[in-house]
């Protein structure tokens, strides 16, 4: 039926994980190196984990602080960071400050193309408006 796996192809995978022969992390996934976020969420590879959260709650800083933690914790291992709102530059930015545990100056920081400047006076408000 749809929707089945397709156990035929899956079979000697399945009874390497039925048997034992299969390395933990492949179903249980990698440590964090947060022992207490391991108890509950453990990335494994090929799964996709969606972090969702009202704008400002942090979202962007834990997951960067994440990849920086899983990509020191096991090394050589791959990790994708993707942000809708944010452009490659800004992403490799705020993961080169994370790395370096200090902030780049505004003045050498990409900017975003993808988010809106705040307006600063009225006149700039009613500017955006006609825009």
């Amino acid at each position: 039926p749809s929707g089945m796996p397709d156990l035929e192809n899956n079979k000697a995978e399945a009874m390497d994980l039925l048997e034992g022969r299969m390395d933990e992390e492949c179903y249980k996934g990698i440590s964090t190196g947060w022992k207490n976020l391991d108890e509950f969420y453990r990335p494994v590879r090929g799964e996709l984990t969606v972090v969702t959260g009202t704008p400002g709650s942090g979202k962007t800083e834990w997951l960067v602080s994440l990849v920086m933690q899983l990509a020191e914790k096991h090394e050589g291992k791959r990790f994708l960071l993707f942000q809708f709102e944010a452009t490659f530059e800004t992403t490799v930015s705020q993961l080169i400050e994370k790395r370096m545990e200090t902030r780049i100056p505004k003045k050498f920081k990409p900017t975003d193309s993808t988010v809106e400047e705040e307006p600063e006076t009225p006149e700039q408000t009613l500017m955006m408006k006609k825009a």
